[in-house]
């Protein structure tokens, strides 16, 4: 970065917080991570990384700083802005699952990505291992396209950040070859060997019952990821019911 800059070059990068943007001897801040939403106060470091690309891009385009600033700071990352990529929500338990002697507002929290390879695989689980939650639970789907090692390795992936409940649903629009319930038998094998209870793993005939499945155990200040499903229209559907 140094000789680039010292050539004329520019630059754009983070340190401790702070996103500048360099050229030659000029350096400018332009705003802290936590300002831009879709980063989760710096825990999704991928998408950190995402917005110096687009910084760069944008000012190579001619794009002042306040427009650039601005759009990072507007675009939330949600739901509604990309759903199924990198959102985070809080939502209200379901009423089965609330303690009815409490006062205290009683929430779970949820990300969901809906990425099918092993690079965003571990980028999530590296945000979510960042995220404060009393416990973890997992939805998580695969594709029949992987092979078996690559799919014992992304449910070692996932059971790093120690999830209290692991559920495999089936997509039968992915088994792309495989037959019905091979993937569910290879995951929930590989979390057998790694010392996972019959208690804390589970599989779902589809994606939607999956999730519906999770939600059911989710207490206060749980943490669920949802990650690699389809029926992506229904899930969100559903979980946009639960603050009715």
């Amino acid at each position: 970065m140094i000789k680039h800059l010292k050539e004329g070059g520019s630059v754009c990068y983070a340190d401790h917080g702070k996103i500048f943007y360099a050229q030659g001897n000029s350096v400018n801040f332009l705003l802290n991570v936590h300002e831009i939403p879709f980063t989760l106060n710096g825990a999704a470091r991928y998408n950190v990384a995402n917005s110096l690309g687009v910084i760069a891009l944008a000012k190579n385009l001619g794009f002042v700083d306040e427009i650039i600033v601005k759009a990072l700071k507007e675009f939330k990352g949600d739901i509604n802005d990309n759903p199924g990529r990198g959102n985070y929500l809080t939502l209200p338990l379901p009423p089965a699952n609330r303690s009815h002697d409490s006062d205290v507002e009683q929430n779970f929290q949820l990300l969901i990505d809906f990425a099918h390879n092993a690079h965003g695989l571990r980028a999530v689980c590296e945000t979510l291992a960042l995220l404060p939650a009393n416990r973890r639970l997992v939805v998580a789907g695969h594709v029949g396209s992987h092979s078996d090692h690559e799919i014992r390795e992304m449910t070692r992936v996932i059971a790093e950040i120690q999830p209290v409940y692991f559920l495999v649903p089936q997509m039968d629009h992915y088994l792309r070859g495989r037959q019905v319930g091979e993937i569910s038998k290879l995951v929930l094998d590989e979390l057998r060997l790694l010392g996972f209870s019959e208690e804390n793993i589970g599989s779902a005939k589809n994606c939607l019952e999956g999730v519906k499945l999770a939600v059911e155990r989710v207490k206060t200040g749980d943490l669920l990821m949802l990650v690699g499903l389809d029926e992506s229209d229904k899930i969100l559907t559903f979980l946009e019911e639960l603050r009715k």
